[in-house]
Parts: C-alpha cells; structure tokens; sequence
C-alpha cells in the first residue's frame, strides 16, 4: 500500500516529494495535488485536528479520508475498495486503484496510470531490498535457502 500511494505522490509532485508542491496550470496543491472538495477538507482537517500543514497532517488526512471517511466524500463503497487493495493488491493495483478513487486525475490530461504503477513498483522494491520473490533473494541465509 505504502509503495503505491508513493507511486502516486511520486507522478503527483513530479517527482519533488514536495508537500508544498503547486500545480502549474491548476489549483492542485501538496503531495497529492489536492483540488476542490479535498482541498477545503483538508483546510478544516487542519483546523479541527490544531494542525500545521505538513507531509504528515497531509498523509494523515488520506488515511483517515479512507479509513474513517472524514473530509471529502469519496464514497463508501470506493472507500471499502481502497481498504481492500491496501490489504491484498500488488504495488501496481494499489497504485492504479488509488489514482482512479482518490486523485482522479483528468482524464483530457495525462493520467500517467503506467508510470504511476512503474513508480510503486520501484518504491516497493527499494522498500523490501530486492527486484524479483524467490525464496533465496528474501532469505537473510542465502547459503541456507529455506521456503518462506
């Protein structure tokens, strides 16, 4: 989950990871270029929580969007869908699933749904160390190979 929502901010921020990113040609603002309904949201999240924006109070207005539903409304049913590929996808399902629920990018513009899914793949192989499964690439003994 972790490396798909990062392949998103990865595409979202071009890859500048900045939280204070602005969208060049659009109202678009932080690591997931908020618009609209989520920016407001996230102005009262803000307020409401006695926080500063950050990367974190910006991370932590996603999740509770999803996990709890506060802020803009995504609805249940796309909020279910997102817990679910947080629980079982691949960094790619994760990826693509997050951009179509939760960004929506324009779909006039480049959605960057390949890159966005390269990018999770990327971020979840620096994440775990290694580029392909396989018992021996994820064993810390490789002269003792064992099933994991």
């Amino acid at each position: 989950a972790i490396a798909g929502i990062m392949g998103n901010i990865d595409v979202e921020t071009a890859g500048s990871f900045d939280f204070e990113q602005r969208q060049s040609k659009g109202p678009g603002y932080g690591l997931f270029q908020f618009e609209e309904g989520h920016q407001t949201a996230y102005q009262k999240y803000l307020e409401d929580n006695n926080l500063r924006d950050r990367p974190e109070s910006q991370i932590d207005y996603v999740l509770d969007n999803i996990y709890s539903g506060i802020g803009h409304d995504l609805g249940e049913e796309n909020r279910k869908d997102l817990r679910e590929v947080f629980k079982s996808g691949s960094p790619e399902d994760v990826a693509l699933m997050f951009a179509k629920i939760f960004e929506r990018p324009d779909p006039e513009k480049k959605p960057a749904y390949e890159e966005r899914m390269e990018y999770a793949k990327k971020r979840y192989e620096d994440i775990v160390g290694h580029t392909e499964g396989g018992m021996i690439a994820r064993n810390p003994y490789p002269y003792n190979p064992r099933p994991i």
